[in-house]
């Protein structure tokens, strides 16, 4: 019978196409990983790797083998899953994945409120760029700030971050507010890094700031706000964030951008756990409009 542990040590492998990187993976060295690659391949009696300088490629065997790997994996997930919805206890690891600037504004203001609560629970916090998989177990709970497609997972609406343009005190003490609506002529602009996750946000600073000059770009809403703060130019910030700042400006701002929706989501399967939900039901009742 086929060992599951070696079946992942296999997926990593496809997935890294390097011994390196699926030890990475997985946590462990190299030397493990191509002991586990060859012990699979003497048990199925099949080369499912071609070892070259360039890294491991699949031969056609190990792409026979995937689509049924892969259907083991997603019964492995499904199986610590549910395990893990059927403890009864209050007490445990709830692993919450997020944004950088709703961990840092938003939630930790109120996260003593979840330990007076639940002293039982250990909250574990990821400020990821990359977003964590619910379904592999990566995290328990995820707060995005876009609706999650993925089929498996409930998906509930918070709250909507309304966005104005703030400029520091220093900034306009020094360069002078904006002369007329719409006019940023000779002003400096901070703007997130161009992609597709702050796409509605840098297009709306091009179409509604023109004659602005952008100076500097990051890919961190807090990171944005610190930026506008120490004087660097005139940018975007959520109003929870730039009114509360009282080294910030908030500028008139007629045609503001759409507020931005925070979703709540989680894996169906996890649902039934008592410390999730009752980390779900803190998290909803907590970052609301």
């Amino acid at each position: 019978m086929l060992d599951w542990d070696d079946v992942r040590h296999l997926l990593a492998v496809r997935r890294g196409a390097s011994l390196a990187k699926a030890a990475r993976a997985l946590r462990t060295n190299a030397t493990t990983v191509g002991r586990r690659i060859t012990q699979l391949e003497e048990r199925l009696g099949v080369k499912l790797f071609d070892r070259t300088s360039r890294g491991w490629t699949p031969t056609e065997a190990c792409a026979r083998l995937l689509p049924h790997a892969e259907r083991m994996e997603q019964e492995a997930f499904a199986l610590e899953r549910i395990s893990a919805a059927r403890d009864p206890s209050l007490e445990g690891t709830v692993h919450v994945t997020t944004t950088e600037a709703i961990a840092t504004r938003y939630l930790m203001p109120h996260l003593g409120d979840l330990r007076a609560r639940h002293p039982g629970i250990e909250l574990v916090l990821s400020c990821a760029e990359r977003r964590l998989d619910l379904g592999r177990r990566e995290a328990d709970v995820a707060i995005r700030l876009m609706r999650p497609s993925e089929p498996d997972l409930v998906a509930r609406r918070l709250m909507r971050l309304s966005l104005a343009l703030y400029a520091s005190v220093d900034y306009l003490e020094r360069r002078g507010r904006i002369a007329k609506d719409s006019d940023f002529a000779g002003h400096d602009l901070v703007s997130f890094i161009e992609g597709r996750p702050s796409l509605p946000e840098t297009e709306w600073l091009a179409q509604n700031c023109p004659g602005g000059r952008v100076v500097f770009r990051c890919n961190s809403v807090s990171t944005l706000a610190e930026a506008i703060r120490e004087g660097i130019g005139i940018g975007l910030a959520p109003r929870i964030v730039g009114d509360r700042d009282e080294g910030l400006v908030r500028l008139d701002t007629p045609n503001p951008p759409e507020p931005r929706e925070v979703w709540l989501a989680y894996h169906r399967d996890i649902e039934p756990s008592p410390r999730v939900r009752a980390v779900i039901d803190f998290l909803a009742g907590t970052l609301v409009d």
